[in-house]
């Protein structure tokens, strides 16, 4: 089914454009190296699981009382440390910097689009047919370090932070909000995304023409199927692919 000229591209940022997910393990194994050297004869897998649970739960200060993301991740960091040797807090609060400081900083420093991601989107670019975004979910200055280190804010049109916004991803308000930057027509818009529920559903609520889910290894049978039939009447298509490079595949299938 061939659908409108597609006006407008929107991606997500974290395991979508860049690998977050390959970034974590390369900061956390040198975390390990890092409690290793500082608490000699320590398994430090338990500090790493710690702060990783409470991360997953708390990624920014549930009651605003820290004055950044940062300070409220220093302090997991501080809190994990403690819990695995709560004898010595003096220690843990000595060392919480450092971990935060290391763990930070790698990540960041992998935070790299694909040659062939990057490839792509100046090809998208140079065909001057597309209007192109990137909407991320998240603290907005955690999510400005990654565009930042990663450098595709120079490769899109808008950059928009969800977490700045009412409301973030998967609410129809936040895609509503990227269209309007771009002046283009939810029904005329493409959501490439890894979340099934923040990405697809959301898109699809939204009212886009189609949403293109980057599952990476999961099985496509067992979610949506490539014509985006889940019997529910959506007009939104959906696309599982297992990397972002295969977006311009859609477009043609689409076109």
């Amino acid at each position: 089914r061939k659908m409108d000229h597609v006006e407008a591209i929107i991606f997500d940022l974290d395991n979508t454009l860049v690998d977050t997910q390959g970034a974590d393990v390369k900061a956390y194994e040198k975390i390990r190296k890092l409690l290793q050297s500082e608490r000699p004869g320590r398994d430090p897998e338990p500090v790493v699981s710690h702060f990783r649970r409470a991360l997953a739960l708390m990624p920014s200060d549930p009651n605003a009382s820290f004055p950044s993301t940062d300070a409220w991740r220093r302090e997991l960091w501080a809190r994990a440390l403690l819990a695995d040797l709560p004898s010595d807090p003096v220690a843990a609060a000595a060392l919480a910097p450092a971990c935060f400081a290391l763990w930070n900083t790698t990540r960041l420093q992998n935070m790299r689009l694909s040659e062939a991601a990057h490839a792509m989107l100046l090809r998208l670019r140079a065909s001057g047919r597309y209007r192109l975004a990137l909407l991320t979910n998240g603290d907005g200055a955690t999510q400005r370090a990654k565009v930042e280190a990663c450098g595709c804010a120079e490769l899109v049109d808008v950059v928009v932070f969800a977490g700045e916004l009412p409301e973030e991803k998967p609410a129809p308000s936040a895609f509503h909000a990227c269209c309007g930057l771009l002046g283009a027509s939810p029904c005329r818009c493409v959501m490439v995304g890894d979340s099934l529920e923040c990405d697809v559903r959301g898109a699809q609520a939204a009212g886009f023409a189609a949403a293109v889910w980057v599952r990476g290894s999961v099985a496509r049978e067992t979610i949506v199927d490539r014509d985006g039939g889940e019997g529910d009447g959506t007009r939104c298509r959906r696309f599982p692919v297992r990397s972002v490079v295969e977006l311009e595949d859609v477009l043609r299938e689409l076109e």
